[in-house]
């Protein structure tokens, strides 16, 4: 068939020659972070990116501009007045249960989850997103909804090359002639599919797809309604104050600041501990701050623990800081350590916690990295080792920072301010689990622990699930998988 501009869209929308800076910086930086690490645990991004995500994605593949302008879906949103774009999670046997609700218009959107723990509203190019522990909306300038593309949604984490292209063909279906749309989000396990009225060119539904053990699996299920009398909520100014990101992390650090557990001066600057909060599992959450104010740098890896029962803690790889500057104070961004036992402690058990940090040659503060060393049989064996910088060699100096007894938990699964430094690893419960779990499975496999790393990366699982069925959206469950399948070549079954 011809290229019609319902194609021209979607392939000038797949073509992604760099990162948008329209996506929302907390998560643009967490996954960043995230796939530096090596301890990338990959969420559908659609699901992922916040507000009006299928707004966007709409906006980025249908388009009735002769020239594959992205401005062409606002002259088919004024004539079908607005769209609502609702979102479902499909679990494995096919149930789906809502996830979001969006609401686009010409200078207005509206995005909110079925678990109510997240809500944004786009209009005025300004976003209102409602900070329920602040009791503020948090106001931030957004680009025109009108100049979004498809690459400003899934490019940023991507790595969408010039040249990536979608599947165009005609079809009908109870008569209806339609048009599907689709292309795979290499490298990652991620398939989208449009499908759009063969006549309007408007999209009517989308699925999400994505890989586990070789196999597609529909994980999601997007429809459009259109329609004059759809109408979404304003922000309520007179009920509830403003804040810019900056002033709300301002505010939490100032918060945080009250209290100070311990400190420890370098050469250059000073490590300040402002809180430590142990779960009912025996998990450890530190909070610290230690100068540093780049939004970008890595954050974590800073301290270790040790406790009087001689417990091997495993440390929680960090997505990154999703706090977005910039930090004024003179101790820096607030950051976050956590310390989890290989298996749950007894929530009542006293034991007494030694925290230290390192300090390099030149007696500067230096985080620690994970180093892995082959043996002559082939296995690797993993350390944490100081990360000097400017080609600084020698022995590191172990700087004791304090001890505390402990006799019983202070949070259930984790503190509050965990979700302000962490959003993704720790903005509910099942997420706090899936970053528990993962990592005691991710430990247990690196030490060949097999009956330990399956039993991690099968909670992680059913973290993952409990997450997509309470709404908060689904997780790409294709990494726990493979590492379970891992695991499990290695135990021997009785004859």
């Amino acid at each position: 068939m011809n290229e019609s501009k319902f194609e021209a869209a979607v392939k000038a929308a797949a073509y992604a020659p760099e990162a948008s800076a329209n996506l929302d910086a907390k998560i643009d930086r967490a996954l960043s972070k995230g796939k530096a690490s090596g301890h990338f645990r990959r969420r559908l991004f659609l699901s992922l990116s916040g507000v009006c995500a299928a707004g966007v994605w709409l906006m980025g593949l249908a388009s009735l501009n002769a020239h594959a302008s992205i401005h062409g879906i606002m002259i088919a949103l004024d004539k079908a007045g607005t769209v609502c774009i609702t979102i479902s999670n499909i679990d494995a046997e096919g149930h789906q249960t809502p996830f979001s609700k969006s609401i686009l218009a010409k200078n207005y959107s509206w995005y909110a989850t079925a678990a109510g723990n997240r809500e944004e509203v786009i209009m005025d190019g300004k976003s209102y997103w409602f900070d329920p522990k602040l009791k503020a909306y948090i106001v931030r300038n957004r680009a025109p909804m009108t100049n979004m593309r498809l690459s400003d949604l899934v490019a940023g984490n991507g790595g969408f090359k010039a040249g990536k292209t979608a599947n165009i063909e005609e079809f009908s279906e109870n008569g209806r002639k339609l048009l599907r749309a689709s292309f795979n989000n290499d490298p990652l396990p991620e398939r989208y599919v449009l499908i759009a009225d063969a006549k309007t060119e408007l999209p009517i539904r989308g699925e999400i797809y994505s890989k586990e053990r070789g196999k597609w699996r529909q994980r999601q299920a997007i429809s459009f309604a259109y329609g004059v009398d759809i109408k979404g909520p304003t922000p309520d100014l007179k009920k509830y104050r403003t804040l810019t990101p900056e002033a709300a992390d301002s505010e939490f650090t100032s918060a945080m600041e009250k209290t100070t557990l311990a400190s420890v001066k370098f050469k250059r600057g000073r490590l300040v501990v402002r809180d430590l909060a142990v779960a009912e599992d025996g998990t450890v959450f530190l909070a610290y701050q230690v100068g540093d104010k780049s939004p970008n740098s890595w954050s974590g890896y800073a301290l270790n623990l040790k406790d009087d029962l001689g417990t091997p803690y495993i440390r929680v790889g960090q997505f990154g800081n999703s706090m977005e500057g910039p930090f004024n104070s003179p101790d820096g961004k607030v950051e976050m350590e956590v310390f989890t036992p290989p298996h749950p402690l007894e929530p009542k058990q006293p034991r007494t916690l030694t925290v230290t940090t390192q300090m390099d040659p030149d007696g500067k503060f230096t985080r620690v990295i994970e180093a892995g060393i082959q043996e002559k049989d082939g296995t690797v064996t993993y350390h944490w080792q100081p990360n000097y910088r400017n080609k600084i060699y020698g022995e590191a100096t172990v700087v004791p920072v304090f001890s505390q007894s402990i006799s019983k938990p202070t949070c259930a699964l984790s503190p509050s301010w965990a979700e302000t430094l962490n959003y993704m690893g720790y903005a509910n419960d099942p997420a706090t689990g899936i970053s528990i779990n993962g990592a005691r499975g991710e430990a247990a496999l690196k030490a060949h622990k097999w009956d330990d790393a399956i039993d991690g990366f099968q909670k992680e699982l059913r973290s993952m699930q409990e997450h997509e069925e309470k709404g908060y959206g689904p997780w790409d469950q294709s990494r726990p998988m493979d590492k379970l399948d891992q695991a499990r070549k290695h135990i021997v079954k009785p004859q």
